[in-house]
């Protein structure tokens, strides 16, 4: 359909910008009790930089301010009954402390500092007067928080949000005490939150006029149905993604400042318990079906331009949107317009089961034909389930998930999508490795696009980051020190219509920083100086002998064992060392030196490593600081340990290796073995003695001996 009609016949509807919708997201977290190892990579899998959590405490300090630094930006809760130094009194000026320290080392990271959290349903102090059932106590808590705020010069141009509250929706007036109100959205049995969020939204509105107004907590629990405990906000991990995005798309329309979902990751350790399972990602840090929903919707509506300042008009009609729906427009500072519909009000589970809504046939209808139509659904993916061209209407089936309607209005013929890019390559790979010695900072990968050209780079389908191809087409994009495993560099490129290329060859290679631990197991002699030397040793590595540091051989580990054969010099000791270097290339020593006697009646002595000592009849023995390996292999005559130290429970002793031809089991030893004087003697034949000196019978375990 192409033909055009009289702008009269249509609405003129106003847009905000993509934007400042996408600023509208925050995330609660625990990021006291989070491994911070994951945090910073699921809020950029988000898209949000909007993080609401508790006055910072200082063994958290380290992760709020490296959130900080990319541009992590917090709205901070009054501590009360989550430290111990405050047990529920409110102590404005202890969490200012910790709150100085984050503002400190990242100026203007606070967005705001929040009252108590839901004080009418929690048990707080305020100079001795309890806020359970009191509804006015939350003014008083706003004036003490705001008094010490305005005396704190950090604090200056920070904002006051007002204690919240959950038990009535008659939200009490904070008059000048707070700069916003605060409102926390739950649903109950088989609801979303449309309801609720813009019932609560208008009753903080009308209570504080003119006042923004924060949601800083809702969502819904993935912890199934049938689970809830304060009866509501329960459903499966998939309708959980769909009313969490329902919920920000709701939250932005009803006028929220920040809709803050609850929360990033499920707790650790969680059980079924509904509250264990409102969060965005599992607690190993995998993203459930709602944090790929809500990284899709923004990822969509990303503005790859800068902000726009002044968003326009577009003339449409919308035609079969059910009432359960609702619409809005957003701008792109590229001109181009997105219309989102929702169905936030459908039912979409009945407590029990999912119910999946009738699709309702929705015509948008515009004035006259548009360049290109795109539709988007963020449930299903990134990519546009359908393009038209040149039409002056599209109709979408619209049922549970959201969707986007991107309309370019351009008369131009958009130029070809760019080329994929080629030639990639990381010169820290070597053998399809990089090792400790290249996993750098500095490390880039480079390649060749069209001129001009962004290039994203995608590690296993994560977007690392963008680059700008030079003039001649070269680009370069700093990787860093990567985990170790195994990578999938993949590259996209975009031209300034943001026209996405097909992607690149991947770059496959693994980052192994690991140095392999070599081991020296035994030394067999097979001749008059021949002996075979026996180890282990990381598999697919290669391992250097040393005798007293001169090199003696080298052998290959193919399956985590190596043996040797070498001549040995009639010297009285050898001390035998060995590297081990990985397929990575990482080099890695033994943790002691291996000490062996070819001739009899010699002393040999261990350093501070773990020693391994090999002698022979009448030799003396002494393992030194570490714990010690001492081997005796068939004919070992008559030895002695000066210094053995069985394990105990809390300690890692020496070891001692025995031939099973001589001695096949504990059991046996124990037999051949008596306590003479502070010594222990194990006569396995009357040539064959081993005494442990300063040891006790008693103290002897299996796990101090290995029968090989």
């Amino acid at each position: 359909m192409s033909s055009s009609a009289s702008t009269a016949d249509y609405a003129v509807n106003s847009a905000t910008s993509v934007t400042s919708f996408i600023d509208s997201i925050g995330i609660a977290t625990h990021l006291a009790s989070y491994d911070p190892t994951h945090i910073l990579s699921e809020l950029s899998y988000l898209g949000i930089s909007n993080v609401r959590d508790g006055i910072p405490p200082a063994t958290a300090l380290s992760t709020y301010i490296a959130l900080a630094e990319t541009g992590v930006r917090f709205v901070l809760l009054e501590s009360n009954s989550f430290y111990a130094d405050q047990a529920s009194q409110v102590n404005a000026a202890a969490d200012l402390v910790r709150a100085d320290a984050l503002e400190m080392a990242v100026p203007g990271s606070i967005i705001a500092l929040e009252g108590s959290n839901e004080y009418t349903t929690n048990t707080y102090y305020l100079n001795g007067i309890s806020s359970h059932g009191n509804l006015s106590w939350g003014a008083a808590d706003d004036a003490a928080l705001q008094a010490a705020m305005r005396a704190d010069p950090l604090m200056a141009g920070v904002s006051v949000i007002a204690a919240s509250e959950c038990s009535t929706l008659a939200i009490p007036s904070f008059g000048t005490f707070a700069d916003a109100s605060n409102v926390h959205v739950y649903g109950g049995i088989g609801q979303q939150l449309q309801d609720g969020i813009n019932a609560w939204v208008a009753a903080a509105q009308a209570s504080n006029p003119g006042k923004p107004v924060y949601i800083t907590e809702t969502g819904v629990s993935s912890s199934g149905f049938n689970t809830s405990t304060w009866g509501g906000g329960v459903a499966d991990a998939y309708t959980q993604g769909i009313i969490d995005t329902n919920a920000l798309l709701d939250g932005y329309k009803a006028g929220a400042a920040i809709t803050f979902l609850y929360e990033l990751m499920d707790e650790p350790n969680a059980s079924s318990d509904q509250e264990q399972h409102f969060g965005l990602f599992n607690a190993d840090g995998t993203p459930k079906p709602a944090a790929v929903d809500i990284s899709n919707l923004t990822h969509i509506l990303e503005d790859k331009g800068p902000p726009l300042t002044s968003p326009g008009t577009l003339a449409y009609n919308i035609y079969g949107l059910p009432s359960t729906a609702s619409s809005m427009l957003l701008e792109k500072s590229s001109g181009a317009f997105d219309i989102v519909l929702w169905n936030g009000n459908a039912t979409l589970y009945n407590g029990t089961s999912v119910v999946t809504p009738p699709t309702s046939e929705v015509t948008i209808s515009l004035p006259s034909a548009v360049s290109s139509i795109k539709i988007f659904d963020p449930i299903k993916g990134t990519t546009a389930i359908q393009t038209v061209s040149n039409v002056s209407s599209i109709t979408v089936g619209l049922s549970a998930d959201p969707i986007i309607i991107e309309i370019e209005q351009s008369t131009t013929v958009p130029p070809a999508p760019p080329a994929a890019p080629e030639a990639l390559s990381d010169a820290s790979i070597v053998n399809g490795y990089v090792n400790a010695v290249h996993n750098t900072a500095q490390q880039a990968i480079t390649g060749i696009a069209q001129a001009g050209a962004v290039v994203t780079v995608y590690d296993n389908s994560l977007a690392l980051g963008s680059i700008a191809a030079d003039a001649n087409g070269a680009w370069s994009f700093v990787l860093g020190a990567l985990p170790d495993g195994s990578h999938q560099m993949t590259a996209v490129a975009s031209n300034g219509s943001g026209q996405m290329s097909a992607a690149s060859a991947a770059l496959n290679f693994i980052v192994d920083t690991i140095a392999p631990v070599p081991g020296i197991v035994n030394v067999v002699p097979t001749g008059s100086n021949s002996v075979t030397i026996s180890g282990i040793s990381t598999t697919d590595s290669t391992i250097s002998l040393y005798d007293n540091g001169k090199l003696i051989g080298t052998t290959f580990s193919s399956n985590g064992s190596w043996s040797l054969t070498s001549q040995l010099s009639k010297s009285a000791v050898h001390s035998l060392t060995e590297t081990a270097t990985d397929a990575a290339g990482n080099t890695g020593s033994a943790p002691g030196v291996t000490l062996y006697s070819n001739q009899a009646n010699q002393t040999l002595t261990g350093g501070a490593g773990a020693d391994v000592l090999i002698g022979r009849g009448g030799d003396k023995l002494t393992g030194g600081a570490g714990a010690d390996t001492f081997v005796f292999n068939p004919g070992f005559g008559k030895q002695v340990i000066n210094d053995f130290t069985p394990s105990t429970a809390t300690m890692q002793g020496d070891h001692i290796d025995i031939s099973r031809a001589m001695v096949p089991d504990f059991a046996h030893l124990l037999a051949d073995a008596q306590q003479v004087g502070s010594s222990v003697v194990i006569t396995i034949d009357k040539s064959d003695v081993l005494t442990l000196n300063h040891v006790a019978l008693s103290n002897l375990h299996t796990s101090d001996f290995s029968f090989i």
